[in-house]
């Protein structure tokens, strides 16, 4: 599959900001479940980019490369705070 020329620049945006957010949840140092966090979050983010491309692979909207560009972040940031307060969370190791 080849990534259509109107994704170009938005995907190598989300590749820069899944490495960024994939290095530095590997160096967080809470037993791995930052890691497991952001593996979610990059696994449903990239699962979301391709059937974006799948549906629109000519024409993107404006919102879909706005979204590829940015939410990998909000995302993560979102998940970690869902995790952070769950079940669990208060339970010393």
């Amino acid at each position: 599959m080849t990534i259509p020329q109107a994704y170009r620049q938005a995907i190598r945006s989300a590749v820069i900001q899944t490495g960024i957010v994939m290095v530095l949840s590997a160096l967080v140092m809470d037993f791995g479940d930052t890691a497991r966090v952001a593996l979610v979050v990059v696994l449903v983010f990239w699962g979301w980019i391709f059937v974006t491309i799948y549906r629109r692979p000519d024409k993107p909207t404006a919102g879909d490369l706005s979204l590829i560009r940015g939410a990998v972040f909000q995302l993560f940031w979102r998940r970690s705070r869902i995790s952070a307060i769950g079940p669990g969370s208060c339970v010393p190791r």
